[in-house]
């Protein structure tokens, strides 16, 4: 697992992994101020970590339609 987080986050630099784990932090500590369901924390990282990772053109974000 650790060797796979390393080989995803390779290419990234010291401000990206920051700017990902503050906002990520900061998504949580919401989810707990406010006391939201799962389904909106799940949403909400979900949907953070699809921007995230598409604009750095990861073709882990993308689902084909015809893989289904």
């Amino acid at each position: 697992m650790i060797a796979m987080s390393r080989r995803f986050l390779a290419d990234w630099n010291w401000f990206e992994r920051i700017w990902l784990a503050s906002f990520t932090l900061v998504t949580v500590y919401l989810y707990v101020a406010l006391d939201d369901t799962w389904i909106g924390l799940c949403a909400s990282l979900t949907g953070m970590l699809s921007v995230v990772l598409s604009s750095k053109a990861r073709r882990s974000t993308t689902i084909r339609a015809s893989s289904m």
